[in-house]
């Protein structure tokens, strides 16, 4: 298995798995409406798909192992590119100054 591996990192498998993350996280990040908490969890949840799924997929329907090493290169960059970028995306909404007023209701 650790020499499908290696052939996956040769051949540019992750160089694609990258971009289809970071596309992931773009179309869900655009597409998350104009509040940006809910752009970044659409962006995070979106970029974030069902392995479990992909490999049921892939070891029913394919023989060759390098599906199995292509979908967790891709589990596995998609988990940690997705803890980074959670805990390091910059408050884009803090600085603006906007005060919000309370308003009583009677």
């Amino acid at each position: 298995m650790s020499l499908d591996l290696r052939v996956s990192m040769t051949n540019g498998v992750v160089f694609v798995c990258a971009i289809f993350i970071i596309f992931s996280f773009t179309v869900g990040y655009l597409l998350g409406g104009p509040g940006i908490d809910t752009q970044r969890v659409l962006g995070v949840g979106t970029a974030q798909r069902n392995f479990a799924a992909a490999l049921l997929i892939g070891t029913s329907n394919f023989d060759d192992p390098n599906v199995i090493s292509v979908i967790m290169v891709t589990s596995l960059l998609m988990m940690v590119s997705v803890l980074i970028l959670g805990k390091n995306l910059p408050e884009l909404d803090q600085g603006l100054g906007v005060d919000l007023e309370k308003v009583e209701v009677s």
